[in-house]
């Protein structure tokens, strides 16, 4: 019999091949073969989703036996479900309960503050980001969500410290040299433009990165005045991007008609009505 993890391996594959019948089956059989343990739940519920049975996912989790149900990783993939279901006071519910069970480690300090950032509370998930900045203060991913967090808080100066480290340890963080640029009205006495320039011409020539860079450069020459050569870096940004849309309009088409033979009148005029609060 093959392991669990390669069973699982197999269940993913399914899913990212869009074979979710078939991701469905494994996750079954996952369920029968392995009990004792939350992975195949876990599974099943991610294969629920991807069926459109966003019910039926949370429902996947409620059946795992405590102390599993309880398990901070479990409470967390509901709390995310209950959010994609736009039940935004059941997920935050969820998550507070999850909280006691938190170990600290970074993929769960980064889940809370995401579903408390999705739920509104920017200042409590920052709490819990700056948390894992003080247990990790290397991490990349919590510098960043970090100072995604403290710019949409207005902590401008905050953000851009973090930017900073974070871009002392991966210079060509694509993510990072598009955010700093946000954080401030640029000046000939204050910019990054030769930064951007020698990012682009030393970096990977990856187009997530051709593509941040150049926006970062053409926000930063747009605050100059510098009107031309800020059209021209956002035009070359633009073309980077577009290389990695791969759009198939047959495979548009029959997705819609999925969509169409899958959904009937009812099953529309069953959906929540939105947002609780």
């Amino acid at each position: 019999m093959n392991s669990l993890q390669q069973q699982l391996d197999t269940g993913i594959q399914h899913l990212r091949a869009g074979r979710f019948d078939e991701a469905w089956a494994v996750a079954e059989a996952l369920k029968s073969a392995f009990p004792e343990h939350p992975e195949p739940y876990l599974f099943a519920a991610d294969a629920a989703r991807m069926r459109g049975d966003r019910k039926g996912a949370v429902g996947q989790l409620d059946a795992l036996p405590d102390p599993m149900r309880s398990s901070a990783p479990v409470l967390l993939r509901k709390a995310q479900l209950q959010f994609a279901d736009s039940q935004r006071a059941a997920a935050l519910d969820t998550v507070r309960m999850a909280m006691p069970a938190i170990d600290r480690e970074e993929g769960e300090l980064r889940a809370v503050a995401r579903i408390l950032s999705d739920c509104q509370l920017a200042e409590e998930a920052r709490d819990w980001l700056l948390e894992a900045h003080q247990r990790l203060p290397e991490s990349v991913a919590v510098l960043f969500d970090l100072a995604v967090t403290e710019f949409h808080l207005n902590l401008a100066e905050e953000a851009a410290e973090h930017i900073d480290r974070l871009l002392a340890t991966e210079p060509y963080h694509p993510g990072a040299l598009h955010l700093r640029s946000q954080l401030t009205t640029h000046t000939a006495d204050s910019n990054n433009i030769d930064a951007l320039r020698r990012c682009l011409a030393t970096g990977p020539d990856h187009p997530s990165l051709v593509t941040a860079a150049n926006y970062a450069l053409s926000r930063e020459l747009e605050d100059m005045g510098q009107y031309e050569e800020a059209f021209a870096a956002l035009k070359t940004g633009a073309s980077a991007y577009r290389a990695t849309l791969q759009y198939d309009s047959q495979q548009e088409l029959e997705s819609h008609a999925l969509v169409r033979d899958g959904f009937s009148a009812a099953d529309f005029e069953a959906l929540p009505q939105g947002c609780e609060d």
